[in-house]
């Protein structure tokens, strides 16, 4: 049709351009790799855009050697990021294993296999290395801390919080932050930390770039509800804080443009069906913003999830985002093995990088809490 209409009608050749990697796109998305892609770079980078939906699609055909070929063209800025450089590792291993194969060279894995995020974790494990956490502390001074907390506005916020007024400590935190210097941003960090305002400490580690710092990024809040709602469900406790670290990054009165509420984003439907399933009164919505109460709920709602698919977190954690019938069909579309060509295939992207991320926080939390797993189980590989 498009073979016709371009001759047809007067397209310019901007608009031709962007229809026929559209129709590139959308054939990759079912799987079939147009040789004649329009690659060329353009201002507005829409190329990249082509360039993933191909490699995808060699991928989801284990086609290794154009996976490795479309990520070798890529610009030098785009290749040499950590996603790229992993799947052009994945296919050079692929490819050494195959008849006349040539010489193996260093692995892409190298680089990226010191580095705490999902493709460097499953670069490590690839690699039989330790997977690394990089934790650095950077509590600061603490003559910078009470530098920081005499601010007057600091002062607001610290009241403001303690009232349950967080609307305007927000606000207030909006307007202090530009005026911070690099140290006084990582005091602030601690200090909202040590109110104990979790979520709001994990965005103030970012802004003072203290990615490293794990007791700031990757906090423990509600342990003991944690801990009792793990052990009666059998959900692992880091896959729980996973879980409530991506949905929320542990805020109580989230609420999503979706209706999910609390800690763990809890839909209301999906509360009510199960705790009816086990048993237990159905909860009125405002009790989700109950962190006891969400976390008890959803740890079952894992529990089933994890049933269903056999312990495989990677299936269950897809399912908690997008829907246990969704994951079902993609499951009836392509088997769940190799874990990380299924999970990088995943036809949502959202979802997609919602696993990729409770993964490698389930692992940090694993470590953190004493209780160390591998990365990608066995059976989940």
């Amino acid at each position: 049709a498009w073979s016709t209409y371009r001759k047809s009608f007067a397209f310019d050749a901007q608009d031709a351009r962007i229809v026929a990697q559209d129709l590139t796109i959308g054939f990759a998305r079912h799987g079939i790799v147009d040789p004649d892609a329009d690659l060329t770079p353009s201002p507005d980078g829409r190329q990249l855009l082509v360039y993933e939906a191909l490699i995808l699609a060699a991928l989801t055909n284990k086609d290794w050697a154009t996976v490795a070929s479309l990520i070798e063209r890529l610009d030098d800025i785009e290749r040499v990021k950590q996603r790229w450089q992993y799947w052009l590792g994945r296919a050079q291993r692929a490819l050494a294993g195959a008849p006349n194969a040539a010489a193996p060279v260093a692995s892409p894995w190298d680089a990226i296999a010191t580095d705490r995020q999902y493709y460097g974790f499953l670069a490590a494990q690839s690699l039989g290395r330790p997977l690394a956490l990089n934790d650095q502390p950077s509590r600061p001074d603490p003559g910078v801390l009470a530098l920081v907390q005499r601010r007057p506005a600091m002062l607001r916020i610290s009241e403001l919080y303690a009232i349950g007024d967080r609307a305007n400590a927000r606000r207030e935190w909006a307007m202090l932050l530009p005026t911070l210097d690099k140290p006084e941003r990582a005091g602030a960090a601690y200090v909202i930390a040590d109110l104990g305002w979790v979520d709001l400490a994990i965005m103030a580690a970012n802004a003072a770039d203290l990615r490293d710092d794990l007791s700031l990024r990757f906090p423990t809040p509600f342990t003991p509800m944690f801990v009792k709602e793990s052990r009666a469900s059998a959900v692992p406790i880091s896959f729980l804080y996973g879980i409530a670290r991506q949905e929320s990054a542990f805020a109580s009165a989230a609420r999503s443009p979706a209706g999910a509420l609390g800690v763990m984003q809890l839909m209301p439907a999906t509360a009510a069906a199960t705790a009816r399933n086990a048993g237990d009164p159905i909860p009125v919505s405002v009790a989700l913003f109950d962190p006891s109460v969400n976390i008890h709920i959803a740890s079952r709602h894992i529990a089933e999830l994890l049933e269903r698919y056999d312990g495989n977190r990677i299936l269950a954690a897809a399912a908690y985002n997008a829907g246990a019938h969704r994951v079902d069909r993609w499951l009836r579309d392509r088997p769940a093995r190799p874990a990380d060509v299924w999970i990088e295939t995943i036809p949502f992207a959202e979802t997609r990088d919602y696993v990729k991320n409770v993964m490698a926080f389930a692992y940090i939390y694993g470590q953190r809490l004493g209780h160390p797993t591998t990365f990608l189980d066995a059976d989940e590989r």
